[in-house]
Parts: structure tokens; sequence; C-alpha cells
């Protein structure tokens, strides 16, 4: 059995790390002592614990019952087979549970609305390799992107959506007794076409205008940030004078945006502040709808690399897709869900085989009071509903016991969000329903047979 299942880990690894997407099962290298050592003494603690319940109860024969035939076995050996039955299908409802709360919040954080417009973006790296003409040569390409028949619309940022902020900093708000007010925010450079382009409403004030030169004395602050200076509404703040780290002298805040989801549903929206920078270090360019599509795109892209590579001669073209980067920001969790998918899978069927061997056991057992029953008179049909009615409460013994269980674990993992989607009966309805079905399915072909079963068989020897 131990090589059978080293031989399955080997061949299997590949397909369960392409599934999971990630390397958790570490190659065997059994050339190591180490893995040697550990080898044996699974092999050694698997042969003692698998052979001690079954000498435990073969002890406990008397010589004289067995050989008169008046041995059936003991009650304790078919609840402990009962007990482990429960607990393989308690950890199974548990398992698909968990599975289909992760993926339901997944889908509820990949859905939400982000208060901004990330779609159809291609994002461009600014170019690294410099020269006098930089300047001139930036201007250049946007007014060759502004005449590109695929592009709707440009922006730049240094800390683009999805990808992150330029630099943590603070925000020092005075009252009148001059009492601080410290606000931890996230500072990201932007170009005036930068709320237009992701279609950021503006609450109160006004937007950036284009200027050659970067503008540090002006800034434009988020809802949550003008919320937690104590400023009552967007208006309020407009006008304003505060302290950033990022100034050396006190700035006015000349516009208050909407609140949106920067980064992924991971986070809490952030206080973050804007300020006017006509050279950020990337690029958004927004394509037509008609373009983006799979079709169209390489087209799309060359013709972007072109101006790009005739702007900025020597730089390389690193571009990525806005609304996929979004998208990977949710890796790690469909990452999680499908290996606990994959593990509930395993858990329903070792839950299965054990319910197999546990139905064909009391088969078995009860073989005589069927062949009785059916002297008397009861139907195929009846006494299948008898042996399975047994079955069927474990079952749902396992699934009150699993419900807690599941409500705990729910409860935990999605404290760890504060966006959280709407409670759902189906993460606890499905499991619960799926795993009576295996079960039933399970169960039904033996206990069929044994409802068919000729009668004078069973009572040929009484």
């Amino acid at each position: 059995a131990a090589l059978i299942a080293i031989t399955l880990v080997q061949v299997c690894a590949p397909f369960l790390e392409g599934y999971a997407g990630a390397a958790f099962l570490p190659s065997l290298r059994w050339h190591t002592g180490v893995y040697v050592l550990w080898f044996g003494a699974l092999v050694a603690l698997g042969t003692v614990a698998s052979g001690a319940y079954p000498a435990f109860v073969l002890s406990g024969f008397r010589p004289a019952q067995v050989l008169k035939g008046l041995w059936r076995g003991g009650k304790q050996g078919l609840s402990l087979r009962r007990l482990l039955v429960v607990l393989q299908f308690t950890t199974s409802v548990v398992l698909l549970g968990g599975t289909f709360t992760i993926f339901q919040q997944i889908r509820y954080m990949r859905q939400a609305p982000l208060g901004i417009d990330v779609d159809r973006n291609i994002v461009l790296q600014a170019p690294r390799i410099l020269d006098s003409l930089a300047q001139q040569r930036r201007v250049t390409f946007f007014d060759q992107l502004s005449r590109n028949p695929h592009v709707e619309s440009v922006a730049q940022a240094g800390g683009m959506p999805g990808i992150g902020f330029n630099y943590g900093n603070a925000l020092f708000r005075f009252d009148d007794s001059e009492k601080e007010y410290p606000t931890e925010v996230q500072v990201t450079e932007v170009d005036h076409r930068f709320f237009e382009h992701f279609s950021l409403p503006l609450l109160a004030g006004e937007a950036f205008i284009e200027k050659p030169i970067k503008d540090y004395s002006r800034i434009i602050i988020n809802a949550t940030t003008a919320e937690r200076m104590g400023f009552a509404t967007p208006e309020e703040a407009i006008g304003q004078k505060v302290l950033a780290n990022f100034s050396g002298e006190p700035v006015e805040v000349m516009g208050v945006v909407a609140d949106y989801h920067h980064q992924s549903l991971h986070n809490a929206i952030q206080g973050i502040v804007f300020h006017y920078y006509p050279d950020a270090g990337r690029y958004a360019i927004k394509v037509k709808p008609e373009y983006y599509t799979l079709t169209e795109m390489e087209t799309v892209l060359g013709s972007i690399q072109s101006q790009y590579d005739e702007s900025f001669p020597g730089n390389p073209f690193d571009y990525t897709f806005l609304d996929d980067r979004f998208a990977n920001l949710y890796a790690e969790d469909q990452r999680l869900g499908s290996i606990t998918a994959a593990f509930a899978g395993l858990a329903v069927l070792i839950g299965c085989l054990g319910l197999l061997g546990l139905a064909a056991y009391m088969a078995l057992q009860r073989t005589k009071e069927v062949g009785i029953r059916k002297v008397l008179g009861a139907s195929g049909a009846q006494i299948f509903l008898l042996l399975s009615q047994e079955f069927l409460r474990l079952v749902g013994v396992a699934v009150l016991l699993a419900m807690p269980l599941l409500f705990a674990f729910n409860r935990v993992w999605l404290a760890e969000f504060p966006f959280r989607g709407p409670f759902s009966i189906l993460p606890y309805l499905l499991p619960a329903l799926l795993v009576g079905l295996f079960a039933w399915a399970t169960v039904s072909y033996q206990t069929w047979q044994a409802a068919r079963a000729n009668p004078s068989k069973a009572l040929r020897s009484e």
C-alpha cells in the first residue's frame, strides 16, 4: 500500500499542482537518509495501527461460541465503524461548505463595483532610458495616441489602480487651537486626465488642469480622507490648508473625489491624496470597445508599440492589462479554493468507501433478519428502506455535527475581509444535499442486493 501511495503521489503531483496553481508537493529524494527514515517510520506506524484493532477484537472471541456458530460480532466494533463514518462525512461537509464559501466570496469580490472603470485599459511602464528630449518625446507619444483609431483615451499615474501607490504619507490639519489631526494616507501622482479617464466622479471642487511641471501646492483627496480629517462634507474641505510630509509648506485641498477600490477588496478603502505630476511612471491607454477583442488585440498592441518605439527608442515595451491585473489580485484565494475542493472531493471519496464497507458488513450481519422479514411478507422496497435508513441517519448526524463547525470556519475566514458578500444558505444546504446524495448512491446497490436475496439461502442453516 505504501509503495502504491508513493507511486500515485509522484504520478498525480503534476496534475494536482497544475490544478491548485502551486508546487505544494515536494519531490521525493529517496537517496537521502531523512526520507528513508520517514518512510520507514510511517510504514511501521501504519502497520501497528492497522493490526492493533483486529488483534484486540480477535482476542475477545470465545472459541466455544464461535465453533457453535453463536458468535455474531460485538456491538463495540459496529459502533466504532459508525463513529468513523460519521466523522468522515462530518469532515466532508465542512470541507465542501468551506469550498462553496471561498468561491462565493471570490465571486462577490470580482463582481463588486470598484467605483472606477478599469475595463479595456492597457497599462504601459513609462520609459526608463531618458534623454534631454524626454518631455518632448512624451508629448509626441500622447499626441500620436490621441490620433490612434484604436485608442479612446489616455492618462498617466504613478500609483495605478490595481498596482499600488507611489508612497505612504501623513496629512496634518490644524484647528483654531493649532491642535494637530494627523491622517495616514496613500499618495499617488496623476495627470490632469486621470479622473475623467477612469470615470472617477468629483464630489466637490475641481480637477487638475494641464501644466508643464509638477505641482504639489494643491491636492485632491478622496472622501475617506476628508472624513478622517474631520470635514463634515466634501464641500467643507475645499480651500482648506493642510500640511503634508511631501511638501515643506501647507497645501490646499482643491477637490474631493468619490471613494473607490484602488486595490483588491481584501483591503479597506484607504485615504488617498492625488497631486499633479505630468510625467508619472505609468501610462493608461483605454482601447475602444470594438477593438478590445481577441481578434483585434494583436493589431491594437502592434499599433501602440510602433508609436512607443518611435517615441522612446531603446526602451522595452512593458505592458499589462488592467482588468487582468485586478483579477490576479484574487489568485491566492482561487488557489485556496481549488486546494480545498480537492481535499473535499478526497474526503467524500474516503467517506463513501467507509460507508460502502459498513453497508456490506451490516447487510451480512442482518442476512437472516432480512430472510425472515421476506418470508413474513415484506417487499423488496420495504427491506431496502429498512437497511438504508440506518445509513441516512448516520449521514444526518454527520450533517448536524458539521453545521456549527462550518459556521465557525466561515465566520473566521470571512472576518479577514472588510467587504463580504451577503449571507447565503447555499454553502450549508448544498454540501448536505451532495453528501446525502453520494451516501445514498453508495449504499443503494449493496442494500438492494440484500433486499433481493433469496430468503431460502439465508434461512437454510436455521
